[in-house]
């Protein structure tokens, strides 16, 4: 499409009409889609995004944690009374894992998981038809098609933030919080912002909220584990369907857009306009470091694996304590991650 009307062979022809385009392009990006500020310089993606703009990011983040809130509180003291005869005919092990609070952490997380890993399946699919500076960039006029998958990926992105916002306060308030745990969340809050603010990689963004398609698993195997007991089927299930899921969107999905990002990176082909360099090789040191912890946690998941698959005891008294305050610690490092 930049050289329809060069003759065949024609080498410079062909330079000077990419030549052209590449300057038409710049021109209306610096025109109109610029990065930074939430979003609120580009013209393009900006009225797709409820939280565009400084002020309604502000806005919006709060109206988005009261919200997930009142969500929790919801499913603690609506629907837990609704479904508290059937859950506790399998009563837990473990006294810390009863009651409506620990229904309603894993309902909401539940929820989120599917919400998010819903808007970003389709969107991610159709942006990996396009050349990686829609991918890794910030959104354009000149590739309108893609916005839409943009914004649904970038609305995501900000309930994956205001629910890691409400998960830090809800585990607080459990009195479950742990350092890892805390650090963990502080890190995505900064680089779920981070990326906000800059207005730019949406391929990377979609890839990481993908990940979430294993905590839904996740959540079936941390309910269930000492109700029925690590031998029953349906716990070796949800384990099981946690573990592919693990190796498919975390192991090999995290390892591949890392590797596309950090090759785009120091490649030079994506302008990155307006994104500095530190920032930028911040960003590719977290995704290496992110790559690392999910080859660490895929050994500890293969090992567990193994061991849930291997149990032949399905009682309702669950497993050894210091099995238990294992599995409690995976599913810390892990439910999130």
């Amino acid at each position: 499409p930049k050289c329809m009307s060069c003759p065949a062979g024609d080498a410079d022809c062909v330079a000077a009409a990419e030549a052209a385009w590449a300057s038409s392009a710049m021109t209306a990006v610096a025109s109109a889609d610029l990065p930074g500020m939430w979003c609120a310089r580009n013209d393009s993606i900006c009225p797709l995004l409820w939280w565009c703009g400084p002020q309604r990011w502000l806005l919006s983040t709060v109206a988005g944690v009261a919200l997930l809130g009142a969500t929790f509180v919801f499913f603690a003291l609506c629907i837990y009374p609704l479904v508290e005869a059937a859950i506790e005919r399998y009563p837990s092990s473990l006294p810390e894992e009863t009651g409506r609070m620990w229904f309603a952490w894993h309902a909401q997380s539940v929820l989120h998981a599917v919400t998010v890993t819903t808007m970003a399946v389709t969107a991610v699919w159709h942006l990996a038809s396009f050349s990686p500076s829609v991918q890794f960039d910030s959104p354009s006029s000149l590739y309108p098609s893609s916005l839409g998958h943009v914004a649904l990926i970038g609305n995501g992105s900000h309930i994956f933030l205001c629910f890691l916002l409400v998960d830090t306060i809800v585990t607080y308030m459990r009195r479950a919080m742990t350092i890892d745990y805390l650090a963990h969340h502080v890190v995505f809050v900064c680089f779920t912002s981070l990326v906000q603010y800059e207005c730019f990689a949406p391929q990377l963004a979609g890839c990481l909220l993908l990940m979430e398609i294993s905590t839904i698993f996740l959540n079936g195997f941390s309910f269930l584990r000492h109700r029925l007991g690590y031998g029953h089927w349906l716990v070796k299930t949800f384990f099981g369907l946690f573990a592919l899921s693990f190796l498919i969107v975390r192991m090999f999905g995290t390892t591949y857009i890392t590797y596309m990002f950090v090759r785009e990176v120091f490649r030079g082909e994506v302008l990155f306009a307006g994104v500095g360099r530190v920032r930028l090789y911040f960003i590719c040191a977290a995704l290496v470091a992110a790559v690392a912890i999910q080859v660490y946690w895929a050994y500890v998941i293969t090992k567990k694996l193994l061991k849930v698959l291997g149990v032949g005891r399905g009682d309702h008294n669950g497993t050894e304590s210091s099995e238990s305050a294992q599995a409690t610690m995976e599913r810390k490092g892990l439910k999130q991650g």
